[in-house]
């Protein structure tokens, strides 16, 4: 049988790797973003504008408008996480932060998969026989594509950490649940 040491040594994990996991998630996004905000200002800069860059200039474009959205969402993380995460959770606050983290990724990764069908679908607008703009078109799609597609894998990374978590605490909330339907019975 485990001890209750044990047990808490446990949860103390749990609680470190919720703490860990979130803050790497906005970080890791935040990193994301300065590089394609920086690089894609530079870029279009290099290029000369629209009129000279092309479709290059419309890929870089919507990187770094990327960048700023997710320079946003990605500081907003940090910042909601960081205050969140000041005081030691309980247990079953641990356990509502853990659910609500997982929820948000997977409704992320549904945001993400759209997004790479919109793009999808700006790329091949761009190739039909008359498009009006046709270099915004393949320029934004591809970049659409190649966002939703890191944040996907970002997000698929980070809602496995998650789960890997959650599941090291099962035994100990079968426990719980256990004693708490044993209790349940004997009233």
């Amino acid at each position: 049988m485990e001890s209750l040491a044990h047990q808490q040594s446990i949860l103390t994990q749990f609680d470190r790797e919720i703490t860990r996991l979130k803050r790497g998630h906005g970080r890791v996004l935040s990193i994301w973003a300065l590089i394609n905000l920086v690089v894609g200002i530079g870029v279009c800069i290099y290029l000369g504008g629209y009129t000279e860059g092309g479709t290059h200039f419309y890929f870089w474009s919507m990187n770094a408008s990327w960048g700023l959205v997710n320079q946003l969402v990605g500081l907003y993380m940090i910042y909601h996480h960081n205050h969140k995460l000041i005081n030691p959770l309980t247990l079953l606050q641990q356990m509502d932060y853990q659910r609500h983290a997982e929820k948000m990724i997977f409704l992320n990764i549904g945001l993400d998969l759209f997004f790479m069908g919109i793009g999808a679908a700006m790329f091949m607008y761009g190739h039909t026989a008359f498009p009006l703009y046709p270099e915004l078109w393949l320029g934004f799609g591809v970049s659409v594509v190649i966002q939703g597609g890191f944040l996907i894998c970002l997000d698929m990374v980070y809602y496995r950490g998650h789960r890997v978590n959650l599941r090291k605490t099962h035994p100990i909330w079968k426990k719980i649940l256990d004693g708490m339907l044993i209790a349940t019975d004997q009233s």
